[in-house]
């Protein structure tokens, strides 16, 4: 999917997916509110979650492919890449690799 394509998918079905909830998918997870995170990715089309897990797969194996060639990569992705069964942190688990879930706190202003 391109990303105009991903644009106009998100301004087409943002209102009915996010209008409950009032926090951003990054707040969501950060507030360990993972079960209503998955609630929200899971009302979205099949051809959403498949493209994102596909999205999933091809991070965790480029982590992967970067981690063999001697390299110590840090990666970060967006929230909804962390939750369900087709998770960054899922898959990577087994592959074997342990998962530290870090966040970053902004100065409040």
């Amino acid at each position: 999917m391109k990303v105009e394509e991903v644009k106009t998918y998100y301004q087409e079905t943002k209102d009915s997916i996010l209008k409950p909830i009032t926090h951003t998918y990054a707040t969501v997870y950060e507030l360990g509110f993972l079960p209503v995170l998955k609630h929200i990715i899971g009302k979205n089309s099949d051809e959403f979650r498949e493209q994102l897990h596909a999205r999933n797969m091809e991070m965790v194996l480029t982590v992967h492919r970067q981690i063999l060639s001697g390299k110590k990569p840090f990666a970060i992705a967006g929230a909804a890449h962390y939750i369900g069964e087709m998770g960054m942190q899922v898959l990577m688990k087994q592959m074997g690799y342990k998962i530290r879930r870090v966040i970053c706190e902004e100065p409040r202003k």
